[in-house]
């Protein structure tokens, strides 16, 4: 006996959380893709992210969780080479509280498209596409801290050791990759961190 097909509904239902939908996914004609998305969206079953993406998330105080920045980057940008940019790195790193009115990320190359609601900055080194998103936004801090922190130069130091100790951030690999970056401030200032983590710590810093 064969199964009767999910109906869009029950096929949404059955995702697991943490997942990104667009109607275009569900097997269903489109009109009743769209319909179903809607209603789970005003249920609360379902976070509309922007047009035509949505995204199941677990719920949190009863309410359902949108995806978080990197989430968001990986599905829109792609997971390579991406990472936040100006205050949103200072956020991924813990350096800054408030969240920016408008996503800033950085991407290898140049975007295909423009998106309404993140701002995307393009960068030419290569070297990038072997770091991850939160060694990217320390390398992009590095940039130009004195702009996008709200805490003092000793808070980044204690978050970086942080980020290491959790497994989270590869040093190394980010000191490696930013001796390819055109902008010299952030090449100073790795070498500035590297010397006071490694005064502060036993993290490897290369």
């Amino acid at each position: 006996m064969l199964n009767k097909p999910l109906s869009p509904g029950r096929w949404l239902q059955q995702l697991p959380d943490r997942t990104f939908v667009r109607p275009a996914d569900i097997p269903a004609t489109a009109e009743a893709a769209q319909v179903a998305v809607s209603r789970a969206a005003r249920r609360g079953d379902l976070v509309k992210v922007r047009h035509g993406l949505y995204f199941k998330g677990p719920r949190v105080d009863g309410r359902m969780a949108g995806p978080d920045a990197e989430e968001l980057a990986a599905e829109v940008l792609g997971s390579t080479g991406v990472g936040p940019a100006g205050a949103s790195a200072a956020r991924a790193l813990g350096l800054a509280g408030a969240a920016p009115e408008v996503d800033h990320y950085a991407v290898v190359g140049h975007p295909s498209k423009a998106f309404p609601d993140m701002v995307v900055h393009s960068r030419n080194n290569r070297a990038r596409l072997g770091l991850g998103f939160i060694e990217i936004g320390l390398l992009e801090v590095l940039r130009a801290p004195e702009v996008y922190l709200e805490d003092s130069w000793a808070g980044v130091v204690a978050s970086v050791i942080g980020l290491i100790a959790a497994g989270r951030l590869n040093f190394v690999a980010v000191r490696r990759a930013i001796r390819t970056e055109h902008n010299a401030r952030a090449r100073e200032n790795i070498d500035r961190l590297a010397a006071e983590i490694e005064a502060d710590s036993e993290a490897p810093t290369g």
